[in-house]
């Protein structure tokens, strides 16, 4: 199994502002859109407003604007290396020790040395720092090349103040929180991580023991609640109910979500409840020209939560969620759409299947990302094993190139 993955495809990220308003309460929406086109409606939310947080709470939520420096990193000329900072030529008499977090009160003198700990403040005066292998040291004289006498990381050679160090939208991994700190903030403006209300439906689902008889175990809710944060939401509660119990749990408290996010009741079949309910709120889209995950809408976000209807399938719920789920967080938060790079794939390939976006489970191995084929809407040992999801578009053709979701590169 070969492959190559060399850049972005067909999506590019988004330099618009985010201009979509939901539909009027009872507008049609859009039905049967494009993998594509649902990807881009449901980014087209508008941010949540931004708020001020501790850095120790900012983890995970994304800038609502450019961060710049307050200060200076390093703050000050600082040794690279343990050894001696010295002044003028050798040799050099050793006058006393300096460790990280102090500071040499005077200027050094030529022909004097102090030794230094990685990330002392380099004494004033001081050529550089000579590292412990390129010194000799005889009753207190200190010799070497002066030539070696540098590793010294200069003030501001990593971040000047002033200096915008994170441009708004960016995610606060733990490295850019601690490059946050280094530069000396304490809080930030941040575009907060949705909070979600997720509602399980289906009188047959069980949250316990191997189930029975026609009972079926829920599999939604431990898939749901983890990828929910993820792909950047937070979650505020849970609740299963039938689905004649639906419309009861969209209209009582949600625990203040920002979106609410069913599972079932998405077709049109004898108990589907989400179509009228979502009709009620203004869809979006309802369908999406995929496989798996076709039976799912996105509505609301006018005067309320937005409304994202997964289908009952685990794995279609899963490639769902991917869909719509992932740009709407990006889009609340003001993030751009993800850039999908483009890969070939050696072996065996699906046929082509016009008019439709196919949505394969991908394992990376020793040899290179392989397709995990037959994989179905109602299971999940596949998607389990994934790395990522290959995405067939409409268009594709056996040799052609396909688009990668990354979801868990190890």
């Amino acid at each position: 199994m070969t492959a190559t993955l060399d850049g972005p495809w067909l999506d590019q990220p988004r330099t618009d502002a985010h201009s979509h308003t939901a539909p009027a309460t009872g507008a049609p929406g859009q039905h049967d859109v494009t993998w594509d086109t649902a990807r881009q409606l449901a980014h087209a939310a508008a941010p949540l407003s931004p708020r001020r947080v501790p850095l120790a709470e900012a983890a995970g939520a994304t800038l609502a604007g450019p961060l710049l420096a307050l200060r200076c990193s390093p703050a000050f000329d600082a040794s690279a290396m343990d050894g001696y900072a010295v002044a003028g030529l050798p040799p050099w008499h050793q006058v006393g020790r300096l460790e990280a977090g102090q500071a040499w009160p005077a200027p050094l003198a030529a022909g004097t040395a102090v030794e230094i700990a990685t990330g002392a403040p380099l004494p004033v005066g001081a050529r550089g720092v000579l590292r412990y292998e390129d010194a000799a040291v005889v009753n207190g004289l200190v010799t070497g090349d002066p030539g070696r006498a540098s590793h010294v990381r200069a003030t501001g050679s990593d971040v000047r103040t002033g200096q915008e160090i994170l441009p708004a939208g960016a995610a606060l991994t733990p490295a850019a929180l601690g490059l946050a700190a280094a530069a000396g903030h304490d809080d930030l403006l941040v575009r907060p991580r949705p909070r979600v209300y997720v509602i399980v439906t289906g009188r047959e689902l069980t949250g316990h023991g191997p189930g029975g008889g026609a009972a079926v175990r829920d599999a939604l809710t431990p898939l749901l609640v983890p990828l929910i944060g993820r792909l950047g939401g937070e979650v505020a509660g849970v609740a299963r109910t039938d689905d004649d119990g639906l419309p009861a749990h969209w209209e009582q408290d949600r625990h203040g979500a920002d979106v609410v996010v069913t599972t079932g009741s998405t077709s049109r079949g004898m108990t589907d409840r989400l179509p009228a309910l979502a009709r009620s709120a203004g869809i979006v889209f309802h369908g999406v020209r995929c496989r798996p995950g076709h039976p799912q809408l996105l509505a609301g976000g006018a005067a309320g939560p937005w409304l994202v209807g997964l289908p009952g399938n685990p794995f279609a719920a899963f490639t769902a969620a991917w869909t719509t789920l992932a740009p709407l967080f990006a889009g609340l938060t003001g993030r751009p759409l993800s850039v999908l790079p483009r890969i070939c794939l050696a072996g065996e390939q699906p046929g082509p299947r016009p008019g439709t976006t196919r949505l394969v489970p991908v394992r990376w191995t020793d040899d290179g990302p392989c397709l995990l084929a037959g994989a179905s809407s109602a299971f999940l040992g596949n998607a389990a094993r994934q790395h990522a999801l290959a995405v067939f578009g409409p268009n594709w053709r056996p040799g052609d190139p396909c688009r990668l979701l990354l979801t868990d590169i190890p």
